[in-house]
């Protein structure tokens, strides 16, 4: 699923924007306090889906019958965007009634000031879902977690725009956190107390709700001309260039994106800072000079990994920060139960091995 800069997803990339010394370590209640949010409404983005069933449509194919179309060919990206085909991808991961989950782990390095992880777990069981996001820093001045669960049958994702409903449970540790290293475990102690809100208070209070595990808006204006040549976290070459390749019998999406697709991840980022120290809070959104994004995926577009490079500039009232982030999100379809607060730990040796 794909979201214009209306809805804010807090996908981990998302959360390693704001990577610059101190500037996550916000509060819940008390300091929740009344300020300039830097996102709109909360509707769905449809442009890729869209796109995508009208070319379907044109080739007389089912949206169960993904597998008879080779989505690697040129005569196939000469009639729908790889940017439209790997948003589809997107769309149809949001909107299974089924099992789900992923595990990410996301580094954020800027330099010698600060250097950030975060460690994220999506579970879906059903229509219910939770998220839940631990950060650590090497400075030791960022620790976080956060948790949100949607509790509430009627929160639903639909193919129109209508805003999403339901009640939402969100819990906030502003700096309990706990990483066990040689374990590969992390775990946050919530104990700040419960917060209930609806999709239009989660919004405005913490920029996400559950049922948006992605951070970029993929479709056809989402895609940058050209080729970001860069190196990933392990420091091996990759160029993100807008193709398609045949791995292992499933596709790897190459993305150069543009500011389109990462402009929810610089609002969420701003927005997230609001309630920090005047020195932390960002001044403005982050800017994005570039961003890739490897999607891998079966045949059938079921995503099963994500990972992706940014390079962008950090900007608070104590300095400009020129900031490199890196993710990767492993998935997984089997049936998972939802996180139990201050109980359940992440195991993030996966995430972390494929950086």
């Amino acid at each position: 699923m794909m979201y214009t800069k209306r809805i804010v997803a807090l996908s981990v990339s998302c959360s390693i924007c704001a990577a610059f010394g101190g500037v996550f370590g916000w509060f819940i209640g008390s300091y929740f306090k009344p300020a300039e949010v830097f996102i709109g409404t909360y509707e769905q983005d449809l442009t890729a889906y869209n796109n995508f069933k009208q070319f379907l449509d044109e080739q007389n194919v089912k949206e169960d019958e993904l597998e008879k179309i080779d989505f690697s060919s040129n005569l196939i990206l000469d009639k729908i965007s790889i940017g439209d085909i790997a948003g589809y991808a997107q769309y149809k991961y949001c909107n299974m009634n089924e099992y789900t989950s992923y595990v990410a782990c996301s580094k954020a390095v800027s330099g010698s000031i600060n250097n950030q992880t975060v460690i994220s777990e999506y579970i879906q069981n059903g229509p219910l879902r939770s998220r839940e996001n631990v950060c650590t820093s090497s400075s030791g001045l960022v620790a976080f977690g956060e948790i949100a669960y949607n509790f509430d049958s009627t929160n639903t994702i639909s193919k129109s725009t209508t805003p999403y409903v339901g009640k939402y449970d969100y819990y906030r540790c502003p700096s309990k956190v706990t990483f066990d290293e040689a374990n590969y475990t992390c775990k946050a102690d919530y104990d700040q107390g419960k917060y209930t809100w609806s999709a239009e208070k989660m919004i405005e209070r913490v920029s996400f709700v559950p049922e948006f595990p992605f951070g970029y808006n993929i479709n056809n204006k989402s895609l940058k001309e050209g080729s970001w040549d860069t190196k990933d976290y392990k420091k091996r070459e990759v160029s993100f260039n807008n193709r398609v390749e045949v791995v292992d019998g499933n596709y790897v999406f190459y993305l150069n994106l543009n500011s389109i697709a990462t402009e929810t991840l610089a609002l969420y980022s701003a927005n997230s800072t609001r309630d920090q120290n005047d020195l932390a809070a960002m001044e403005k959104p982050p800017e994005y000079k570039n961003c890739g994004v490897m999607l891998t995926t079966t045949k059938d577009l079921k995503i099963i990994n994500l990972k992706s490079c940014e390079d962008y500039k950090v900007y608070t009232k104590l300095a400009t920060a020129g900031t490199l982030g890196y993710c990767n999100i492993v998935y997984s379809y089997e049936k998972r139960e939802l996180h139990s607060v201050n109980t359940t730990s992440i195991n993030y040796f996966l995430a972390e091995e494929g950086l």
